[in-house]
């Protein structure tokens, strides 16, 4: 693929943006970014309750164990969110 061809790509892609409804991108980005925050808590949960555990410290499983719980609120939350939305329609 030349450079001129992967330009003229580029460019008809973002003529494609361009054409999109901005209103749905937002919503697109909005839904993923809460999935993404929740997946990222629960693999820091996960870490450090797994760090606190191998070094025996309290402190550390303490913050996994506060992590966790955290995580499992907010996904409820989300997926309850979700549903009532999903009711609404």
């Amino acid at each position: 693929m030349t450079h001129s061809n992967a330009l003229k790509g580029v460019v008809s892609l973002l003529g494609q943006v361009k054409n999109m409804d901005k209103k749905s991108i937002l919503v697109k980005a909005r839904e993923r970014l809460a999935t993404t925050l929740i997946l990222f808590e629960l693999i820091l949960s996960v870490i450090f309750a797994l760090v606190g555990h191998l070094t025996g410290s309290k402190y550390v499983s303490g913050i996994g164990i506060g992590l966790i719980i955290a995580w499992v609120t907010s996904a409820l939350a989300y997926f309850r969110v979700k549903h009532l939305k999903e009711e609404e329609r």
